[in-house]
C-alpha cells in the first residue's frame, strides 16, 4: 500500500521539478558549457557566463544524507575560514560514485542557488569528483 510515505514506508522527497519522470543523465547544455569552459583560454568570462546561465535552468542533483532516523539533510562543504558550499551534481552517476549513501534530491538549478543562500552558503561546487568540477558563487547564479 503506497500513501503519503510512498513505497514500503519510504517519504516522499523535496525537489523543485516540475514533472516527475527523469533519466538521471547530466542537462546536456551544461555538459557542454563546462566542457568549453574547461578547455578554454585566455580570457574565459564567456564561458563561465555560459555554464551559469546553463546552471541556472538544468536539472541537477543534490546529495542528501540522513544524520537521524527522521531528518534528511543536503550535503555542505566547509573550508577551514568557515565558506561553505553546497554540492551538486550533474547526473546521478556522478553523485553515487561520490557518495553511495547519498540520496539524488532533483532541483532546478536556480531553485538550488536559491535554498543554497538561504541556508546561508555562498558557493555551489558541481561534480566535485569531476570528470569536470565547477565551483560557482551563489549571487552570481541568482543574478
Amino acid at each position: 500500500m503506497t500513501g503519503p510515505l510512498g513505497a514500503e514506508g519510504e517519504r516522499s522527497l523535496p525537489h523543485s521539478l516540475t514533472q516527475s519522470a527523469d533519466d538521471g543523465l547530466p542537462d546536456r547544455d551544461l555538459s557542454e558549457a563546462l566542457y568549453a569552459w574547461a578547455t578554454a583560454s585566455g580570457d574565459t568570462s564567456a564561458h563561465q557566463q555560459r555554464v551559469i546561465d546553463a546552471f541556472r535552468v538544468a536539472r541537477l542533483y543534490v546529495p542528501a544524507v540522513a544524520p537521524e532516523a527522521d531528518k534528511l539533510g543536503m550535503i555542505a562543504l566547509r573550508r577551514e575560514d568557515g565558506m561553505t558550499a553546497v554540492a551538486a551534481f550533474t547526473g546521478i552517476e556522478a553523485l553515487v560514485a561520490w557518495r553511495p549513501d547519498a540520496r539524488p534530491l532533483p532541483h532546478v538549478g536556480s531553485v538550488l542557488a536559491a535554498m543554497a543562500k538561504d541556508d546561508g552558503h555562498t558557493m555551489c561546487v558541481l561534480d566535485i569528483d569531476g570528470p569536470i568540477t565547477a565551483t560557482l558563487p551563489i549571487d552570481t547564479i541568482l543574478g
